[in-house]
């Protein structure tokens, strides 16, 4: 007895199991087991004998009343309503699942379209930016033209006038000298002299002038190149130059690193060399020769272990 209780107990447990994790299909089978019954019950009914109104009567004891049942037999046409309304039901049901379905679908779409358009909308926006830009930059261009044909025409203009002013000068000179022609040949001389000692002395203060700006642009690429290698050396991370006392050049052009003139032998030590000479900052030369020339051609670094 004790064994039936223990399986009539895990079977129902069972049974509670499926329904709560599967309530519509236990609700659906519970529904077919009711239609089978009642249709059972039907089929039993049609077999007794009587009209679709009948009463049955039985005798409980002498001393009762009789009680009365009066049962009504159900058509199949009327089953066949129940049942054709329960799967339209079923049906109704479904598609409501399926419109639910395709409502998110639809609703999926339009976020896709609408985050699209918002894309489209970027898109042109970026267009629309970039001809504004470069319409104003056609626009800059064109009044910077403008600007230098302005002040082209301004110097053409200045040029011509100097021109004439030099002509009108020369003139006059030629009037002035023809009047004084008869001026004696020692003044004449005298003046020659004076020119020629003059010019002299001006080629003189140009060579003179010269000379001390190209010491001087000397001196500042001296200057240049030794402060620029003691930055270089501030920069050098040496770790992996241990040992080695010697090394290559460095060839720069306006500030930037062109080459090494060699190896030092190790190439973990050349690459620092060339990162320290990457990462540091040239000095500023304000002498305008050395500039140039700083700017034009190659210096050469040399470096040693301290």
């Amino acid at each position: 007895m004790a064994n039936l209780n223990y399986h009539y107990q895990k079977a129902l447990n069972y049974c509670k199991k499926q329904v709560n994790e599967n309530p519509y299909v236990a609700k659906a089978i519970l529904i077919h087991v009711g239609i089978i019954a009642f249709l059972y019950a039907l089929s039993i009914i049609s077999t007794l004998r009587f009209d679709s109104n009948v009463t049955l009567e039985a005798q409980i004891n002498k001393n009762k009343k009789m009680q009365v049942i009066q049962a009504t037999s159900i058509s199949s046409q009327d089953l066949n309503k129940q049942i054709t309304a329960y799967e339209h039901n079923r049906e109704e049901k479904r598609q409501a699942r399926e419109e639910v379905k395709q409502a998110r679908e639809d609703l999926k779409k339009a976020r896709a379209k609408a985050v699209q358009r918002a894309k489209e909308r970027e898109i042109a926006k970026a267009k629309e930016k970039a001809e504004d830009d470069r319409k104003a930059k056609l626009e800059e261009q064109k009044k910077a033209q403008e600007e230098a044909k302005r002040k082209e025409q301004e110097k053409l203009e200045k040029q011509k006038k100097i021109k004439l002013d030099a002509e009108k000068k020369i003139k006059e000179k030629k009037k002035l000298e023809e009047e004084q022609k008869r001026k004696a040949q020692e003044d004449a001389e005298n003046k020659a002299r004076d020119e020629r000692i003059a010019k002299a002395k001006a080629e003189a203060q140009e060579a003179a002038r010269k000379q001390v700006e190209q010491t001087q642009a000397q001196s500042a690429i001296s200057n240049y190149i030794s402060h620029y290698q003691e930055r270089v050396g501030s920069n050098w991370i040496k770790d992996s130059c241990r040992g080695i006392y010697k090394f290559p050049r460095a060839i720069t052009k306006n500030g930037k690193f062109i080459k090494l003139t060699g190896t030092s032998g190790n190439y973990r030590c050349d690459q620092s060399l060339i990162d320290a000479v990457k990462n540091t900052q040239p000095p500023v030369i304000s002498n305008s020769i050395a500039r140039q020339t700083v700017q034009n051609e190659n210096l050469s670094f040399k470096f040693n272990q301290n």
